[in-house]
């Protein structure tokens, strides 16, 4: 029997090469496509209740919370953008913006003049644009104007713009803006978007001109009248709400390269087998999200509320954000809130989207009576000071009658931060009267996806107390960094380890390597078996936290290829007349400088041939007996089962390649302890 305590010193050089070039986990180790998977999907982003307040009124010149408009009395607190004195823009709506070559254009809707008589804007649709990259300072915006210093309005020759009908989405492509507009509005019927429909519209800001391009989107049928755009690699996504404040949101693709005229879109039309697919046609379309927080029937029979949408992506957590209003629906037990702004995420663009978030409530947010005017406070006036601006003020609505009421909120993709474990999106809301836009903040608390398995076979739902581990996340780290000495660190670049086990102790984990989206550990010493909580907490605060269940076995075997495929990370042994022989490595290089296993001669009937392969979480096994690897389907003798002295985490296993695979080539090794079974891994026998 070959004992530990016999290593040769040529021996044990090799051991230093094989685990320290290749077993002790560097940057090389790729990410499998399993664990980015569930690492993302399994990423949380839970609303911190009260987190969301009032920045800012952006639209105006005085704040109407403090400056009451029809009594003009009260204290003026002025707006960043003196929108009346610079424009003579008094209100209007919506506010959704999107990137273009360094600045963010702002599209606006049924706009108000403070004074017609200067310039009428006739609830037309000027458009902005700002340089701002403070989140947490003022907005700053400018509007475009003609050569006479006249607003730029969104009017394409044709196109029947004005009071609601308006452009909802913009994005900035390689050949140019496109704007989509919602138009063929009718204020004399009981539902004015009856007929509504969607037109992409061309804007060039040099010609300072808009052309109307083709129709994407008709009620009654369509999904895509009021929407959000945004470009994911050579695609343009589109999503949409058809009938105003009566739909779910939906999703279309269409190359960039095509957008102009629509060719090659596709309509998310659902999963199969948990994969995406897609249509041609539009009536094939299914809800990516669905507006239905009393949980009835689903759709297509629920009755969705959805009424203006937006949709970023957030490169910090690798997730797509949504915005949106909703929750109008009728029954919501008495006291329960349900009707205001919605906020949801998603891995992938299609889903599936997480179960949508109230952020934020006239009432329950404090906005009722605050900023958002209240018209049951009597006597009014003066009652709450919010009396006005309102839309329609020409056709008889009453700053004091006209309830007030927030929609569309639209976010500023630049302005999204992640601070530690907290993300901030900033978003513009309309609110209906006073008739403005305000800039909003709310915050979440970020429960960063993270997946741990075997450092050796990167499988297995398991993991052992002494094993080493692979932890797969994003914001893991700061830095790169590898530990330099024993005794391993429990910090490295910021960034450390607990496991919480199943008794309850948390202990901090020995650290091998960090990165941004990987770190490397050893289960602490001690750990319980059970279920374990594992989180990694970044330099920069950031917090990722996973579960794994420690039992008292989970073998995995290292590879040359650090991936726990192919050759294992093993040495051949051999002994003759009980003297040893040099050893050489499983596995070489070829010619293609890949991995491939180096054929084992046996030798003599006089040789022993042992196998040493390394792995990790087997040290604890309930005893040798319980440790099996069959070669080429055959057993071999197992000599060593149990850790690699002088290693952390690392465990050995020699095994006696029986004789009756001589002549058999390239065959499997398949290593038992416990019953659970390691990664298979390949050898080949002259």
């Amino acid at each position: 029997m070959v004992k530990q305590k016999t290593i040769s010193l040529a021996h044990s050089a090799l051991v230093l090469s094989v685990t320290l070039a290749l077993l002790f986990l560097h940057a090389a180790i790729p990410t499998q496509p399993t664990i980015a998977q569930s690492t993302s999907n399994g990423t949380t982003l839970t609303y911190i209740p009260g987190s969301t307040v009032k920045l800012e009124q952006v639209i105006g010149d005085c704040d109407w919370q403090y400056f009451d408009y029809s009594a003009q009395t009260g204290t003026c607190k002025p707006t960043t953008s003196q929108t009346v004195t610079r424009y003579n823009i008094l209100g209007n709506g919506q506010g959704g913006s999107f990137e273009d070559h360094g600045k963010m254009i702002f599209l606006f809707g049924d706009t108000i003049s403070k004074n017609p008589n200067e310039v009428n804007y006739r609830g037309n649709e000027p458009v902005g644009w700002s340089t701002s990259t403070d989140p947490e300072a003022g907005l700053l915006l400018n509007f475009f104007t003609n050569s006479d210093g006249t607003p730029l309005l969104v009017r394409p020759p044709s196109l029947p713009m004005g009071p609601d009908n308006v452009p909802n989405a913009g994005i900035s492509l390689s050949d140019g803006v496109y704007l989509v507009c919602n138009v063929g509005a009718d204020l004399t019927l009981d539902n004015p978007h009856l007929n509504s429909y969607s037109v992409l519209v061309r804007f060039d800001e040099q010609a300072q001109t808009f052309t109307a391009g083709r129709t994407i989107s008709k009620l009654p049928g369509g999904h895509f009248i009021f929407t959000s755009l945004h470009q994911s690699g050579s695609d343009v996504l589109m999503f949409g709400a058809g009938d105003y404040r009566a739909s779910d949101i939906y999703l279309s693709k269409t190359p960039a390269s095509g957008f102009a005229s629509g060719t090659g879109t596709q309509y998310f039309a659902g999963f199969v087998n948990g994969q995406p697919t897609w249509s041609a046609a539009e009536s094939a379309a299914v809800p990516v999200v669905q507006d239905n927080p009393l949980n009835g029937p689903a759709w297509p029979n629920d009755n969705p509320t959805v009424g203006n949408l937006s949709v970023i992506y957030s490169n910090d957590l690798g997730l797509w954000l949504m915005t949106y209003d909703g929750g109008r629906q009728q029954g919501a037990p008495k006291g329960t809130f349900i009707k205001g702004t919605y906020f949801t995420c998603a891995q992938q663009p299609w889903g599936p989207w997480a179960t949508p978030q109230l952020i934020f409530n006239d009432n329950r947010d404090n906005a009722y009576g605050v900023y958002v005017h209240n018209p049951n406070i009597l006597p009014d006036p003066p009652g709450d000071g919010l009396n006005g601006p309102v839309v329609g003020s020409l056709n008889g609505a009453s700053p004091y009658t006209t309830s007030g009421g927030s929609f569309a909120p639209l976010m500023i993709e630049r302005f999204t931060r992640v601070v530690g474990d907290t993300l901030k999106i900033y978003y513009n809301l309309s609110t209906f009267n006073p008739y403005t836009i305000v800039r909003m903040r709310s915050e979440f608390k970020i429960n960063l996806a993270l997946a741990s398995v075997s450092a050796a076979s990167f499988t297995g739902s398991t993991l052992a107390s002494e094993e080493i581990a692979s932890a797969f996340g994003s914001n893991l780290a700061t830095a790169t960094q590898s530990a330099a000495a024993l005794p391993l660190p429990t910090t490295l670049a910021g960034t450390q380890v607990s496991v919480k086990d199943s008794a309850g102790t948390e202990r901090l984990a020995p650290l091998f390597f960090v990165s941004p989206g990987q770190v490397n550990y050893q289960i602490p010493p001690g750990t319980s078996s059970g279920p374990a909580t594992v989180t990694v907490t970044s330099g920069s605060g950031s917090v990722s936290t996973g579960t794994v269940q420690i039992e008292s076995a989970s073998p995995g075997l290292f590879t040359f290829t650090s991936d726990g495929q192919g050759v294992p990370a093993a040495l051949v042994r051999r002994f003759r007349n009980n003297q040893e022989l040099p050893s050489v490595l499983a596995g070489q290089l070829d010619a293609q400088n890949r991995w491939v296993p180096l054929p084992i001669d046996l030798g003599p009937a006089t040789d022993m041939i042992i196998l040493e392969m390394y792995g990790t979480g087997l040290r604890f096994r309930s005893s040798l007996a319980a440790v099996t690897a069959k070669i080429g389907g055959a057993d071999g003798q197992m000599l060593y089962a149990d850790l690699a002295p002088g290693f952390v985490g690392l465990d050995q296993v020699d095994v006696v390649i029986p004789r009756s695979l001589i002549g058999r080539g390239e065959v499997n090794v398949v290593l038992t302890v416990d019953g659970k079974t390691a990664n298979t891994v390949k050898v080949s026998v002259k």
